[in-house]
């Protein structure tokens, strides 16, 4: 495993979120306008949204479209905010800068909403990082990650690569880790699952070479925890993150990033 002793400079994140999930607070539309008082000093940009889905009903019942209201909170740039829904809180950013920065941000956010809309319990709380791994001229970007992780495209001779992906899900002490590497040449600033990015993207991939989204998620489902323990389980979340990163990168990438 490579040293990464120190802070990274040019660390290859470009997007980190923290979701929270509660039971569904109804009211929660009555509750906004505190909320938004709350925020409002650091996130001044608010917008009301309506997002459409698909409910799929169990047995024989055919699917139906599901309308629900989110309301954003982003700061000034719109490089960071929080999506708040009937039953979640999402802070997300693309100007992460470092972890101790990011973990205030986490809790505030639920400090204003959980007061308010009364919220006694978190039912499932996930992390997840996005990093944008791209080579150099002088070094490409495959000696950036581990081998196993590059999948079997090289190995198949005339056949021209235009994307692969390894996935990996597994349990650790307190929840679940999957770690998602694609490589190719990406198109979009984000993985699909992430898309439409309602942020201000710092950095994207360039459509003329192909780069590695790293994207590692830890998530924890405990209808047991209460709020005021959210700082904690969200620093004992990103204890896996950070190992599986240090882990599948190489000294040549922290060469870079350094």
């Amino acid at each position: 495993m490579v040293d990464f002793s120190g802070r990274l400079t040019k660390a290859p994140i470009v997007y980190a979120l923290c979701h929270i999930q509660f039971a569904p607070v109804l009211k929660m539309r009555d509750y906004v306008p505190d909320i938004q008082d709350r925020l409002r000093e650091t996130h001044e940009n608010f917008d009301e949204e309506q997002i459409t889905g698909i409910l799929m009903a169990g047995g024989s019942a055919a699917p139906s479209v599901q309308v629900e209201t989110r309301w954003r909170f982003d700061n000034a740039s719109r490089q960071s905010g929080y999506i708040l829904q009937n039953s979640s809180l999402l802070y997300h950013t693309t100007s992460y800068t470092d972890f101790e920065d990011f973990v205030p941000e986490v809790t505030r956010g639920l400090s204003a909403v959980a007061p308010v809309a009364k919220i006694q319990r978190l039912q499932r709380v996930g992390l997840r990082y996005i990093d944008l791994i791209e080579g150099t001229n002088d070094v490409p970007v495959d000696d950036f990650i581990h081998p196993q992780l590059l999948g079997f495209g090289r190995e198949l001779g005339s056949v021209n690569e235009h994307l692969s992906q390894y996935i990996f899900t597994g349990k650790t002490g307190m929840g679940t880790l999957v770690l998602r590497v694609t490589r190719g040449r990406h198109g979009a600033p984000l993985p699909p699952d992430l898309l439409p990015l309602v942020l201000k993207p710092v950095r994207t991939p360039p459509k003329s070479k192909a780069t590695i989204f790293f994207d590692t998620d830890h998530f924890v489902k405990d209808p047991q925890t209460v709020p005021s323990e959210l700082e904690s389980l969200v620093r004992d979340l990103k204890k896996p993150i950070a190992s599986a990163f240090k882990k599948a990168t190489t000294q040549k990438a922290l060469d870079v990033w350094k």
